[in-house]
């Protein structure tokens, strides 16, 4: 045989141990329980007192962000 037609060795390798994978309804329960607590349980609660607006500091972000544009030349 020539090595262009020879099949390629197979290599000796120990058979794979596969860990039992749980009942698909269980996969989904525990994902469940999981965003319920994501979603649900870590929130704060909402604060007594509004957030002020700050006018000058959404002057100086716009100023900024604008300086950044003009300078990557997005904007003219």
């Amino acid at each position: 045989m020539t090595t262009a037609t020879t099949p390629p060795a197979r290599q000796a390798s120990a058979p794979a141990t596969r860990q039992p994978r749980p009942n698909p309804q269980e996969e989904v329960t525990t994902m469940m329980k999981k965003l319920y607590k994501a979603l649900f349980l870590t929130r704060k609660p909402a604060r007594s007192e509004a957030a002020r607006f700050n006018g000058q500091l959404l002057d100086q972000k716009r100023d900024d962000v604008f300086l950044a544009l003009y300078r990557a030349g997005l904007v003219r």
